[in-house]
Parts: C-alpha cells; sequence; structure tokens
C-alpha cells in the first residue's frame, strides 16, 4: 500500500511534549487511593492531550502512513513514560510497559477497581468511629468522614444485598481465616454468579459444624486422657505387715496380720 502523500510533510499524528511535570498524589494500593488518583491523573494526561492514548481513541495509524505511525508509537512511549511518574514503585512491577500507554492503564484498572467488600467494610468501619472533637475543627471532622463513606460507595455499587454481606464480614473479626475465605468469594462473584447473604450463611451454617464436630472431639479426646491419668494415678496395695503388694495388712496371713495363720480361703 502507497503511503498518503501528505504523510511526509503534515502527518495525521504529530510529535507531543509533556510541558509539565505531574504534581498529584501518585497511586498506591495500600492508600486505597485509586479514585482520587485516577481525577488527578485524567486532569493531567488531558493537560497533556495525551489521555487518547490511554483510553484508546486515538487509533494507532496504519503502515502506509510511516510518519504518523513513528509519531504515535513515539507519543504513546511518552504517556507510558508520564504514567509511571504517576505511580509509586510498588505498583510498577504490575504493568508492562512494553505494552503501551492503554494495556498499562486498563492493568491497573483491573488492579484497583474492584478490591472488594473488606476494604468497604474497613472504610464503613473506620466512618462509623470517627468522633466530633474539641480539640479538631468540625468541618475537617465533616470533610473527612464523608471522604471516607464516600470512598466506600466508590469502590462498588452498595445496595442492600451486599450491605448484608458486608456486616456479616465486618462481624467476622474474631474469625480471619473464615472472614478472608468468605471475602474472596465475594470478590470472585459476578452477574450470573452472584454471592449473596444466604451464600455466606450457608458458610457459616458449615463452618459450625465443623467447630462442633471439633468441640466435641477435643471433649472426648480430654475424658480419655483424664481417665487415663486417673488410672496411672491409682497405687497398687502394698501390705504395711509383709509388705507384699495386692493385698492389706487387715488380710495379711504372716506373723502379725490380721489373719495370722490362716489359709486365703479361710
Amino acid at each position: 500500500m502507497r503511503p498518503y502523500p501528505s504523510d511526509s510533510f503534515s502527518p495525521s499524528i504529530t510529535i507531543l511534549r509533556a510541558t509539565q511535570a505531574y504534581a498529584g498524589e501518585k497511586l498506591d494500593k495500600l492508600k486505597s487511593n485509586y479514585k482520587s488518583w485516577l481525577d488527578e491523573a485524567e486532569i493531567f494526561f488531558a493537560s497533556c492531550t495525551l489521555l487518547g492514548y490511554f483510553e484508546g481513541t486515538c487509533p494507532r495509524p496504519g503502515s502506509d502512513e510511516p510518519r504518523a505511525l513513528l509519531n504515535w508509537t513515539t507519543n504513546d512511549a511518552t504517556a507510558t513514560a508520564l504514567l509511571f511518574q504517576t505511580l509509586e514503585k510498588s505498583e510498577w512491577e504490575f504493568i508492562d510497559r512494553k505494552l503501551g500507554a492503554k494495556a498499562c492503564w486498563d492493568s491497573i484498572k483491573r488492579r484497583h477497581q474492584n478490591q472488594g467488600p473488606i476494604r468497604q467494610v474497613s472504610y464503613l468501619q473506620d466512618a462509623m468511629t470517627m468522633k466530633f472533637s474539641k480539640s479538631i475543627p468540625l468541618p475537617i471532622t465533616a470533610e473527612k468522614l464523608c471522604t471516607t463513606v464516600q470512598k466506600a460507595y466508590d469502590m462498588g455499587e452498595i445496595n442492600c444485598e451486599l450491605m448484608k454481606c458486608i456486616l456479616l464480614l465486618n462481624a467476622l473479626t474474631d474469625f480471619p481465616h473464615t472472614r478472608a475465605l468468605i471475602s474472596r468469594e465475594i470478590s470472585s462473584s459476578t452477574t450470573s454468579h452472584p454471592v449473596t447473604s444466604s451464600t455466606l450463611r450457608q458458610y457459616l451454617d458449615d463452618e459450625q459444624m465443623l467447630r462442633d464436630s471439633d468441640t466435641r472431639h477435643i471433649g472426648t479426646s480430654d475424658s480419655a486422657i483424664a481417665l487415663a491419668a486417673q488410672t496411672k494415678s491409682l497405687s497398687p496395695l502394698i501390705c504395711t505387715n509383709c509388705k507384699r503388694s495386692h493385698h492389706t495388712a487387715q488380710y495379711c496371713i504372716t506373723s502379725g496380720g490380721g489373719m495370722e495363720g490362716k489359709t486365703i480361703e479361710e
């Protein structure tokens, strides 16, 4: 295919150069700041006219536009490099810059958009424990509380059924293993195979059956151990007269015994 005549002197894609550095908050999953980072990052990339490379709205030119293709490749690499500047280094290992800006962008979204109900539980717990204090201005606490609740909602819709699941998880604080299993189950749910509060209650029924079984087993073992200890503690009979075992002085037939001179039959 012959190149477009205008590609050599007026390519459809021109080189874009970022004239400003990113000054917003860097993305860090440990801080759960995806929503605030996304808002700042989108504004930054839009100001650099590079947002289309992340969203896929700036298509890659064909081989019939070699100069435009070269410019697009350069711009995509620039966008990817700028994206890395908006991330904490702990996030770098989860994206592959060689795949380009959009692939990196999509990887970040998959990693952060669905962090699961456990994080929502954490946010709602934080919000419910917040108190206004005389030492802190009231508007500051109000802003912090509302922001925390908003973070929980930004992670996914909270309807009645999900709220039941969240509260069930919240109540499992003393059962971390069960809580982790249920959390993973909820996170892996889909529209066609949703996890409901009824599903979680069935998990809890099964868990209780196992706990009851373990309790009975432990109780039986404890009884057996106690019986063995009691049996072991029973000392054999020793005659204080002849110092022999299996009888007492009252029934001893030797000299000085209660049955001295008699036979066992007597």
